[in-house]
């Protein structure tokens, strides 16, 4: 997967652990999701060159379309609610949600929301 942070690849393993722990979801979970997210044609599983078990799972043309289309929709959205709150007010509400996300994730790790569990994206 994309490493947006950093403008690399992900290799799975690693992929897939640090998506369990930032979501608190098992990372069999993580794994149905990316079998789906490949089905679907969105990321594709790529031999990693630095170790041959390993795979890296990278973004194909769609889902680098769909991930720029999502960070478009996301900067319209912050836009709108900045211009309504203030731009100030509104970063000050954005750094309040991080805190309080960041502390749930730290009281609560290994929390799993039923609804979540079984990691099945349905066909669009």
């Amino acid at each position: 997967m994309v490493d947006q942070h950093h403008g690399g690849v992900v290799p799975g393993d690693r992929f897939q652990e640090l998506v369990a722990r930032v979501s608190g979801q098992h990372k069999q979970v993580i794994g149905s999701l990316v079998d789906d997210l490949e089905r679907l044609g969105y990321v594709e599983r790529k031999p990693d060159p630095g170790d041959r078990r390993a795979k890296l799972i990278c973004p194909t043309e769609r889902g680098l379309f769909q991930m720029e289309a999502a960070a478009s929709i996301m900067r319209a959205i912050e836009e709108r609610h900045a211009k309504a709150l203030g731009r100030q007010e509104y970063a000050t509400f954005k750094t309040a949600l991080h805190r309080v996300a960041d502390l749930q994730r730290e009281i609560q790790p290994d929390s799993r929301d039923a609804r979540t569990r079984s990691g099945r994206l349905r066909d669009q």
